[in-house]
């Protein structure tokens, strides 16, 4: 009986034994072709953990680790495991198999959101919510995981970055390193929860690119899309209703008639109904959307009829008269939706903090910056010439005040003058700090979302991402990230295009600089009549039979005989740029010199506008002492002043045509880049003849 009982008990643990084996067969099958399996999912056994102090990935190219996923895993955890095995592969040249968690586990796994291989309340989602991530070894295992909506994607993102080396730069400009062995030391534990719930960066890359902008947004864990694609495979972003992320109200009531100019009259029954209308309609044909936008339109032309008028003294702002509408909106809404957030904007005359009357708490406020200073922190800039809410952190502690909702639209580009070096790097962490401070939740960092960048767009972007996700970033930490861009992307001269932007900094330090300045209010682009030099001389080559056959020759070509000019940051950026062309070592890093060249033609224009003023000056100099001493017997005083007058004549001609054709040629390569120089202007067709190249840039269309 008792050899049975031992008999049995061979055979019983024989068979369970046998098991994992034949699991382990059905999951080799499963790996070969790259299929989820269909079976049940099966118990994790309990291991016998081994402390390991790393763990060999990849040794000279080959790997006994797989990749792990849930069987029912949410689609963005599906997107992650695929985008590991993808980027691995390019790195060890390895394609890693992709098994789902109801295979028996193997010994060695790289695990990708939450799956059955988790201890029980081993990761605490509540706490990561949609984004939080968490990278972590136990015994042979690697965890890649986080909330369930993004936190595994940015998790893998996050370790292909920060432990791999690969870096998401642009969307068309990726580095990936390649290794064939990898070995990670033991990670306690890497938790990483971002301080903004919802992370926007309106930059051109994160809409457009080679990549879809929703991949490319995820690469830089950016979750928030209100305009273009909502892919849910990476993310998506909170869906909006109605297809008017900002100022809806004049496109809605303009579609009814309702709406010619200025501002509607939020006192107007008529109007009240169209935009609830509007409102209910748009969110049931979105059952899914999280907000819809129902905000003013860009001017301050606010309706001043009699009960807007005792609205607005009442509450002593005209936002008074916005939130008692959009309260009333919001109670309306929320019978059917009550969880939609009405979204509008705090902008021009409707950022005054009103008083007796607070956002629903269904009401989200946008806090914009449209009339602030952008080269000095929002915080320390009290004696702005700019802002008429001086100072801003003021008005952005007053508003959370009334709501704990706060949101925040904030300007990082020129919108006058895109290819404007613009200098506000110095401010861009501050500033986000403060936002991060102040308790902000949401934020929108808008750019160039239209055209091609041809100064530092994309490395602007690339850093503001970054601040979003991290705002308590050191400045040696902010200045690493920037040095290892500016060296990748522009190649070994890299450090001349730093300093270049050091220079930017230096020449606007004493200047306040907002989203609409003019080139000439932020760089002083001053220039020197040499009156000394030129006293007893005239340009190199100019002869007497020259100037009697005057109508053959390009006057043009001798103004800077006479006028010097002194702006710093034209010179310095010729000589840096140049030097950064000189040391290029690839196409790629030459073409983005190229185009990032381009933001130094572009305030030359500016030189050269005043340059041109100076024709009749150098003229009557030349004519007064020049040519009469370097000349003396050639002409009689009658002669002279007959051909000064012929010559002023020309010469004004000339500049003008010179200047013209500098602004056409710049133009033309503006448009093969694909830039436009000013927010709703258009490089892209093409046109480059019709505009007025009189003028500088900014006034290239009027």
């Amino acid at each position: 009986m008792k050899t049975m009982k031992k008999t049995m008990l061979y055979l019983l643990l024989a068979v369970m034994l046998l098991l994992p084996m034949l699991a382990g067969c059905n999951n080799e099958s499963a790996n070969d072709q790259n299929e989820v399996p269909d079976e049940t999912t099966a118990p994790v056994t309990e291991e016998v953990e081994e402390d390991v102090d790393q763990l060999q990935l990849f040794v000279d190219g080959a790997s006994e680790y797989v990749i792990v996923r849930a069987k029912d895993a949410y689609i963005t955890e599906q997107t992650a495991a695929t985008e590991l095995q993808k980027y691995l592969k390019q790195i060890t040249g390895v394609e890693l198999p992709i098994v789902t968690d109801d295979t028996a586990p193997a010994k060695k796994e790289i695990v990708v959101g939450k799956t059955n291989r988790e201890k029980e309340g081993e990761f605490d989602r509540a706490e990561l919510g949609d984004d939080g991530i968490v990278i972590k070894t136990r015994s042979h295992r690697l965890f890649l995981t986080g909330g369930e909506k993004r936190g595994a994607l940015y998790a893998v993102y996050e370790f292909l970055e920060s432990y791999l080396g690969c870096r998401f730069y642009t969307a068309s400009f990726e580095k990936v390193p390649e290794n064939k062995t990898i070995i990670l030391g033991a990670v306690e534990e890497d938790k990483q929860i971002p301080t903004f719930t919802q992370r926007t960066v309106y930059w051109t890359d994160y809409l457009k690119g080679s990549m879809s902008g929703s991949e490319f947004a995820a690469k830089r864990k950016i979750n928030h899309r209100r305009w273009g694609s909502y892919d849910e495979a990476y993310g998506g972003g909170a869906l909006w209703a109605g297809g008017y992320p900002a100022h809806s109200m004049p496109y809605v009531l303009s579609a009814s008639g309702l709406y010619t100019r200025g501002q509607p009259c939020l006192s107007d029954e008529t109007i009240y109904q169209c935009i609830l209308d509007w409102a209910m309609t748009s969110l049931a044909e979105t059952p899914d959307a999280a907000f819809i936008d129902v905000s003013m339109a860009d001017n301050e032309s606010y309706c001043r009829c009699e009960k807007c008028a005792a609205l607005e003294e009442k509450h002593g702002a005209y936002m008074g008269v916005l939130l008692t509408f959009l309260n009333r909106i919001a109670a309306d809404i929320a019978k059917e939706y009550p969880d939609v957030m009405i979204h509008t904007l705090a902008y021009r005359g409707t950022n005054v903090v009103p008083t007796g009357i607070k956002p629903a708490d269904n009401v989200i406020v946008e806090l914009c910056t449209p009339k602030e200073c952008f080269r000095h922190p929002l915080n320390a800039c009290d004696d702005c010439k700019l802002s008429p809410y001086n100072p801003f952190y003021q008005t952005l502690h007053g508003w959370f005040e009334l709501t704990d909702t706060l949101g925040i639209w904030d300007y990082t580009t020129n919108y006058y003058n895109y290819p404007l070096s613009y200098p506000n790097f110095e401010v861009l962490r501050s500033n986000i700090r403060l936002f991060a401070d102040s308790g902000v939740k949401c934020i929108f960092e808008q750019g160039n979302y239209e055209t091609v960048s041809v100064e530092f767009g994309e490395l602007r972007s690339y850093l503001i991402a970054k601040m979003l996700w991290n705002p308590y970033m050191t400045d040696e930490e902010v200045e690493a990230l920037m040095m290892e861009f500016i060296m990748d992307y522009y190649g070994p001269g890299g450090e001349s295009i730093r300093e270049y932007i050091k220079v930017m900094q230096e020449e606007s330090a004493d200047t306040c600089v907002g989203m609409q300045s003019n080139p000439r209010d932020v760089y002083d682009m001053s220039t020197v009549d040499v009156e000394n030099n030129p006293v007893d001389t005239v340009p190199e080559g100019l002869t007497a039979d020259m100037i009697r056959s005057y109508e053959s020759v390009n006057w043009y070509q001798y103004a800077d005989w006479y006028t010097i000019p002194q702006a710093r940051i034209v010179s310095e950026g010729d000589r840096l740029f140049a030097d950064a062309l000189a040391k290029a070592e690839t196409d790629e890093q030459r073409a983005n010199i190229e185009r990032s060249f381009l933001q130094v033609d572009y305030l030359r224009s500016y030189i050269l506008f005043k340059g041109k003023n100076h024709a009749k000056e150098m003229v009557t100099q030349l004519f007064a002492t020049g040519i009469p001493a370097v000349f003396p017997n050639e002409f009689t005083a009658d002669e002279l002043e007959t051909l000064r007058s012929a010559i002023t004549s020309l010469m004004n001609t000339q500049a003008k045509d010179g200047y013209i054709e500098y602004n056409r040629q710049l133009a033309i390569r503006l448009y093969e880049y694909g830039a436009n120089v000013r927010e709703g202007s258009s490089s892209g067709n093409g046109d480059t003849q019709s505009r007025n190249y009189s003028k500088t840039p900014d006034s290239w269309l009027s």
